[in-house]
């Protein structure tokens, strides 16, 4: 039983594609920007802390509740990129069968 993959289905995998490109883009920009911003939190956390020991101080910056909000809007982030990434690449993966589809449509025709 072949499969059959209409142009309307090319037509929305390229419409998916312009779509979740920039969702895709601002999405990652937004993962890299906290986790740069991540650092910058614990560092001036560190700097705030109390304790007399890198180790107590470094403990201190993790468990404030500043970098724990960093931590879940990174997490977040990641979450949004990651389905943004797959719904671009599932869309990517139709447009591939349509190609492949069509390629071998030629090639029976050309035997015949």
């Amino acid at each position: 039983m072949p499969i059959h993959v209409l142009d309307e289905d090319l037509s929305d995998a390229l419409d998916q594609i312009e779509k979740y490109t920039p969702i895709y883009a601002q999405a990652k920009s937004e993962r890299v920007q906290l986790e740069q911003f991540r650092k910058s939190k614990k560092a001036s956390l560190f700097l705030e802390a109390v304790g007399s020991t890198v180790a107590e101080k470094e403990q201190w910056a993790y468990a404030h509740d500043d970098y724990v909000q960093v931590i879940d809007g990174l997490s977040a982030a990641t979450e949004k990129e990651t389905k943004a990434f797959w719904s671009l690449k599932l869309s990517e993966m139709k447009v591939d069968v349509w190609r492949t589809l069509q390629a071998n449509t030629r090639r029976e025709a050309k035997i015949m």
